[in-house]
């Protein structure tokens, strides 16, 4: 289904003389790849996509950034997967990430504790994490960016551990 919603979409911004070239262009959006790499080599690639900016940022357009299924995402979401797995520590999961672009913890400010609005959707989705944010004393967030503030990953930890990871979409 997705395929089909890219086909579609270049077809509408592009026109693509043969079927070779569609095949091609959507080869681009495959995270496939990226799926089996270690966490290492996720790594290694987070690292070098973190400081690059794009459109959100108010830099110009980078597909590699800025383009859903573009390598940014597409590490994101290997990540994402391969932590949900494991469940980390939260130390690890700086190990691999570094530091986050935002994080809480029960020590923040209370108008600190909030994640980005772009949570919000994948937050009231998991009965409880509201409230164990406010009367629990063991839970850390931390937010990484994908697109600017406009979207990213929160990742939620408790007594340490990862506890949970939502993608935060702004869906604009």
């Amino acid at each position: 289904m997705k395929r089909n919603r890219y086909l579609f979409v270049l077809g509408r911004l592009l026109i693509l003389p043969s079927l070779c070239s569609l095949q091609n262009a959507h080869a681009d959006v495959d995270c496939a790849a990226t799926e089996h790499l270690s966490v290492p080599q996720l790594a290694q690639q987070w690292q070098q996509l973190r400081p690059l900016r794009g459109h959100f940022d108010g830099a110009s357009w980078l597909a590699e950034v800025d383009k859903w299924q573009g390598r940014k995402h597409c590490v994101l979401s290997a990540l994402h997967t391969k932590f949900l797995k494991t469940l980390p520590s939260e130390q690890q999961v700086l190990q691999v990430m570094g530091a986050a672009d935002a994080s809480a913890s029960p020590s923040s400010p209370p108008q600190l504790r909030t994640p980005p609005a772009a949570c919000a959707g994948a937050m009231a989705s998991t009965t409880g994490l509201t409230h164990t944010l406010t009367t629990n004393l063991a839970w850390t967030w931390a937010w990484y960016r994908w697109r600017g503030t406009h979207d990213g990953v929160l990742i939620y930890y408790q007594q340490g551990r990862l506890a949970n990871v939502f993608w935060c979409l702004s869906q604009e």
